[in-house]
């Protein structure tokens, strides 16, 4: 579930008004809820290679919300057993076992690469024998005594990083490349930049056979034009696609890949051959079942991209909202990445992949991108206003506040109207412009119930993401060509939120107003104040 629905009822239990939670093993062991007694119904968990008991230290994490500090003199946990000899093998596998052993993160080969990476990035380390010093310090060491081991990871490690351009070593002295730096600094592990930036170099390497012989603005536009989505190469095959970009980045070891159920294989294997030319990967014998997992991700993030609906992609995909909202969270991050490492290797591409973090971010369509932009506009309130040919900017100036109004509601359509007059100001450099005219609209005691409630919630109900529809109250379902009502996001809902996807709010003040500000000699408090102290003169 969503982060903001997983509070409510988190304060709702606290408060009493919910009697009995009932969750998943993996959101009990995230829930910060004491209660007077947990019940533990099942003990074993599906995992890929079948069903298996929950791990001790699980069963303690859930075991340990019982009994409330301060309100219960004690808690009470319940292991339910199906027979008596059950019962006495759980008090042996879980109730009287020892938890299991901790193990080091540096166990795992990528993410001890990364730490070297960090180490050596930060200038905290500048030869092999400081690396290996340092390491003998660590947790992993400690759990694992063999040093010649040590030494022979961390030399694979230092040489697929010194391989891959990202660190650079000199008679002995390590120190990180321009790349390994920006690697180091994004967070993200060396392994998923390699592929990122091999595949991107390939593209990039394309582009530049079509521009063999062109110079100047020709290529410029040139190198533009073949970056675009609908540009092929010599086989025929776009050189650039969304869902190709997608792929790759839910193939880095960073992404949380979707489990893929057998009766999913078949579907999964029809798009593959459908979209053969957008792929940017295939499907190996060798790594099948992560290709898949990779791939239904990638769909699942491709119909986000394409607006469709929170419900039918749950339907769909077989997941929960709160599965939506992790796997966008992380591409989010690795769309981002992506645009960082294009302008290293694939400066063509840079663009292309930056509009797909942008996407990504507000989960929308190409064509919205110039209204989620603006605060206050999420994927929902943007497709109304482009269904009624209000597409960016320019068309709300030049909209009639009435009818702006009628699609969001008087508050959100004045806050718009504001905005844009200031991005005007802004960027024309006049400090004064007409303040909008809202009077022709009627006030708000002289407005329906229903529409009064539009302008302070910004729409409820369901909103059309694919259809074009007559503009009505912010409170009716507004259904798509296909005939289905999807959900309106948290964001649209909320007069506060400018995005659908989980990214923190823009900050005001930012932008083209510092820029102006910057321009002028003044900051943006002096130039506040100066402003009033005219206002001041002027009325005196």
């Amino acid at each position: 579930m969503k982060r903001e629905q997983r509070q409510i009822i988190e304060q709702g239990f606290r408060d009493g008004h919910i009697k009995v939670i009932s969750s998943t093993p993996t959101l009990a062991a995230g829930l910060n809820l004491p209660a007077r007694r947990v019940i533990i119904r099942d003990y074993m968990r599906f995992a890929e290679d079948g069903m298996r008991p929950i791990p001790v230290r699980e069963y303690r994490q859930m075991a340990g919300r019982a009994g409330r500090p301060h309100l219960d003199p004690y808690g009470e946990s319940v292991l339910i057993a199906k027979s008596r000899d059950m019962a006495n093998g759980l008090f042996e596998e879980f109730i009287d076992a020892p938890s299991e052993d901790v193990k080091s993160r540096l166990d795992d080969e990528s993410a001890l690469c990364a730490q070297i990476l960090s180490l050596i990035a930060t200038g905290f380390v500048r030869k092999d024998g400081d690396l290996i010093a340092f390491l003998k310090q660590t947790f992993y060491m400690y759990t694992n005594k063999k040093s010649s081991y040590l030494t022979e990871i961390v030399g694979d490690s230092i040489d697929f990083l010194e391989d891959a351009g990202m660190i650079t070593k000199i008679d002995g002295f390590l120190s990180a490349t321009a790349y390994g730096s920006l690697v180091s600094r994004l967070y993200i592990n060396p392994v998923s930049a390699e592929i990122i930036a091999g595949k991107l170099r390939e593209k990039q390497a394309v582009i530049n056979e079509g521009l063999s012989g062109v110079s100047g603005k020709e290529k410029l536009r040139r190198s533009k034009d073949l970056a675009d989505a609908g540009s092929k190469d010599a086989g025929g095959s776009p050189i650039f696609s969304d869902i190709g970009l997608l792929q790759l980045l839910c193939k880095t070891p960073d992404m949380h890949t979707l489990y893929v159920k057998k009766d999913e294989i078949a579907v999964i294997n029809q798009f593959s051959m459908e979209h053969e030319d957008e792929l940017w990967l295939g499907i190996s014998f060798d790594s099948m079942e992560e290709d898949y997992r990779a791939l239904k991700t990638a769909m699942l993030l491709d119909n986000w991209i394409s607006e469709v609906g929170e419900n039918l992609i749950c339907q769909r995909f077989n997941v929960g909202p709160g599965d939506i909202y992790n796997v966008v969270e992380s591409m989010n991050w690795l769309c981002y990445s992506a645009s960082r490492i294009s302008s290293m290797f694939a400066e063509d591409l840079r663009e292309a992949v930056a509009e797909v973090e942008l996407r990504m971010k507000h989960g929308v369509k190409r064509e919205l991108l110039p209204l989620v932009k603006l605060r206050n506009i999420g994927r929902v309130r943007a497709r109304r206003l482009f269904n009624n040919n209000i597409t960016g900017p320019a068309a709300i100036r030049s909209a009639k506040f009435e009818a702006l109004a009628s699609i969001l509601g008087q508050k959100i359509a004045k806050q718009l109207v504001d905005q844009v007059s200031k991005m005007e100001r802004d960027y024309s450099g006049l400090d004064s412009l007409s303040s909008p005219d809202y009077s022709a609209f009627p006030a708000r005691s002289d407005r329906p119930a229903s529409s009064d409630r539009t302008g302070d919630e910004g729409g409820n109900g369901d909103a059309d993401v694919n259809g074009v529809n007559e503009v009505k109250g912010a409170k009716d379902a507004e259904v798509g060509d296909a005939g289905e009502a999807d959900d309106v996001d948290d964001a649209d809902n909320d007069d506060n939120a400018g995005d659908v996807s989980p990214v923190p709010n823009r900050k005001k003040g930012s932008g083209a107003e510092k820029e102006m500000n910057k321009a002028k000699g003044k900051s943006p408090k002096e130039n506040k104040a100066k402003d009033n102290k005219s206002r001041d003169k002027s009325q005196g």
